[in-house]
């Protein structure tokens, strides 16, 4: 673009603003990148030019930090370096609020490479003879699912070449493909399926990506645009007979590139709401004529079009959207509770109460906890005061108890012996708490899954060193909601009884980072006779949800590519449990083929199904998931509930968190799991002693 084409852009963009109101004055707190800080600090002096009163705070940690800053309340805008990670971050957004982030676009993403939203080239080696791609082709050669209706595209004679190319293997290369630009070509190439072409070769950085495909000729990749002539970027239609795009300044800003990519900032505005005076004058600064001159002088970013800024000015006077319905008043006091009132009013209903069921007696609940190994009893080491501040697990707008009240009683019960501590919970989900640790609105962590890398490296970003956690918790046997274990099942009538952590690995895992044999029959995990040609039918609940994280973690030793040959099953809108739940139709399912295996939980079940016993390396022992196997931690796919912290290294741990840590990691703690747990399980003593040593060394 010329500089004569972008300043008649400019007056145009002028001609559109409207006047400015009055003068704001005010504190705006900014969070973000580091390597925004010279373009926000343009964008800052050129506002405060105009509105001398106002005054700007910046936390500039980077870009897995910054949506928390805003939904936790300590920011007034986010500079979002890239686009908001689907579904945690959006997830964690709404659960606290009821509503969705609002987003305001105020730059086009960039062609140099570095920036987490750099604009991505599709490159192949400079000999290869292909010009362009449309967007079918393109998932066609990345992902497995096609939910664009095109086929495998293997081969570079699936795209059309001749000669010597037809029959060449294309070889892939991407950044990791948890990663911010695959993230990004997933959702909008691969119509965010999780089925990754398994031959996807995971690589470190850009600059690895293009020294791959400039060394093999029947590479392809993605990248920010690179310099030189080693490689060639191809030209890319949004559909199979349109016009394609050049990778330009030009065909981002206008948004004709089918993979452009923007900048935003998010900010808090609730549904029927007007956007603050001070944020509102400070956007419209940003998306006027000076506003994009800087973005145009900082060079990192591409500045909108005139249309795109008219747009998005007109989104700061327009509605806000909603999330559903707006909750009433009490719902929303309902998720910051203090705790400093007498336990006897503290009693939570449950939900079979609640519907009239009769139940279990807290001597049923405890039936035979007395042979258990307890834990010792709480014993204070010193007596604490002030406020501890648990954000976490817990469901959207209270609507179930999935922990809120096992919360409660440790509370009451840690009060008796330190009666000056007080509590503030906001349990509005897993996906919101380990961000409030890191924006220092939260002092416990409480998580109803595992950790997420992208949770620690958040956190990183902030203090530099990882969260601190303690398990607290047993994760459910056979109860929904409740992090139970995860079991494999395979048909009645199927001669297998075991298996290992590997195998497991090399059946569901495009990787095999465990060293597994590739698996395609059932002979391959050992049955003999009829069953050693019969190939494996692979079940499984959606790569989406949480439950794939935890394999991917445990089984797969992190690695992300799933054998494509995997059939989900989901839950039905709407499921609360039974038939309709992805678990039992995957049981179903199974037991109608005797070639399938799949992993749900006990918390379904069907007579012509199996579970089968497990063992974390070959020779066992393999372990069979019962409770007892799952209290005494030795079945391997036990799932925890863990606190995380902040506790710098070398520095003792804050006396209020170690002492009511203490308390939950006592017998009083552990009783009270069996008693309001509703299915989670205790730490008996081996574990909780495991777990106490974390907070002395």
């Amino acid at each position: 673009m010329t500089v004569s084409r972008w300043m008649v852009g400019v007056a145009a963009l002028l001609c559109a603003a409207p006047a400015l109101p009055q003068p704001q004055g005010g504190e705006i707190r900014v969070w973000g990148s580091p390597a925004d800080r010279k373009l926000l600090g343009e964008w800052e002096r050129g506002f405060q030019k105009l509105h001398p009163g106002a005054r700007f705070s910046e936390s500039l940690h980077g870009p897995e930090s910054t949506i928390a800053g805003v939904y936790t309340g300590v920011a007034d805008l986010g500079l979002m370096a890239r686009e908001i990670r689907l579904p945690v971050e959006k997830m964690a957004f709404e659960w606290v609020h009821r509503y969705a982030p609002f987003l305001v676009e105020v730059a086009n993403a960039g062609l140099r490479p570095g920036r987490p939203s750099a604009n991505l080239a599709i490159i192949v080696h400079r000999d290869n003879p292909l010009s362009r791609l449309d967007l079918a082709q393109l998932d066609g050669i990345l992902g497995a699912e096609h939910k664009r209706g095109h086929p495998n595209v293997r081969r570079w004679g699936d795209l059309g070449l001749q000669g010597e190319w037809q029959d060449r293997a294309i070889h892939l290369y991407g950044p990791a493909v948890d990663s911010i630009p695959a993230l990004h070509l997933r959702t909008v190439v691969m119509r965010d399926s999780h089925k990754w072409n398994p031959d996807y070769r995971e690589l470190g950085g850009d600059r690895e990506i293009v020294d791959a495909v400039a060394r093999d000729p029947a590479g392809i990749g993605y990248a920010p645009l690179p310099s030189g002539a080693e490689v060639k970027a191809l030209e890319l239609c949004p559909d199979a007979c349109g016009r394609s795009y050049a990778l330009t300044a030009e065909n981002v800003k206008s948004r004709a590139y089918p993979l452009s990519r923007v900048i935003s900032v998010v900010l808090d505005r609730a549904p029927g709401k007007p956007v603050p005076p001070k944020l509102k004058e400070f956007l419209r600064y940003i998306l006027s004529a000076e506003g994009q001159a800087a973005v145009m002088r900082d060079g990192a970013y591409i500045p909108l079009s005139v249309e795109s800024a008219k747009q998005q000015l007109a989104r700061l006077d327009a509605p806000a959207g909603e999330l559903g319905v707006a909750p009433s008043r009490e719902r929303q006091t309902s998720g910051t509770q203090k705790l400093n009132v007498p336990p006897s009013s503290l009693r939570q209903v449950s939900a079979a109460e609640k519907l009239g069921m009769p139940t279990p007696s807290a001597q049923e609940q405890v039936s035979g906890a007395e042979k258990l190994d307890w834990p010792p009893p709480y014993v204070p080491a010193q007596q604490v005061s002030g406020t501890i501040r648990i954000w976490g697990h817990g469901a959207y707008a209270q609507a179930q108890d999935f922990i809120e009240g096992l919360t409660r009683a440790w509370e009451e019960g840690f009060r008796r012996h330190q009666p000056r501590v007080s509590f503030e919970n906001r349990l509005h989900g897993t996906a919101s708490a380990i961000g409030a640790l890191y924006t220092g609105t939260g002092d416990l962590a409480l998580m109803g899954r595992e950790i997420w890398p992208i949770e620690i490296d958040a956190f990183k970003e902030v203090f530099h060193y990882p969260p601190t956690g303690v398990d607290v918790v047993t994760g459910s046997f056979d109860v929904r909601n409740r992090g139970y274990a995860i079991v494999v099942f395979v048909h009645q009538d199927n001669p297998l009884s075991k298996l290992t952590l590997a195998q497991l690995d090399a059946i569901y895992s495009a990787d095999r980072r465990r060293g597994g044999r590739p698996v395609r029959t059932w002979g391959d995990l050992g049955a003999d006779g009829e069953w050693r040609d019969k190939p494996v039918h692979r079940f499984g609940l959606p790569i989406a949800r949480g439950f794939a994280d935890y394999l991917e973690q445990v089984v797969f030793l992190g690695g992300r590519k799933w054998n494509p040959e995997l059939r989900e099953f989901a839950d039905q809108p709407g499921s609360k449990g039974g038939a309709t739940d992805g678990g039992q139709q995957l049981l179903d399912a199974l037991a109608k083929d005797p070639l399938a295996i799949g992993y749900a939980g006990l918390v379904y079940r069907h007579p012509e199904v199996k579970p089968i016993a497990l063992a974390e390396r070959e020779g066992g022992p393999f372990v069979a998931p019962t409770k007892e196997n799952v209290l005494n931690h030795s079945y391997p796919l036990i799932r925890m509930i863990t606190m995380f912290f902040n506790r710098p290294p070398g520095k003792a741990v804050d006396p209020r968190l170690k002492e009511f840590l203490h308390y939950i990691l006592s017998a009083e703690g552990q009783q009270a799991v069996l008693r309001e747990g509703q299915g989670y399980l205790p730490m008996l003593a081996p574990f909780a002693r495991r777990e106490l040593q974390k907070l002395e060394n």
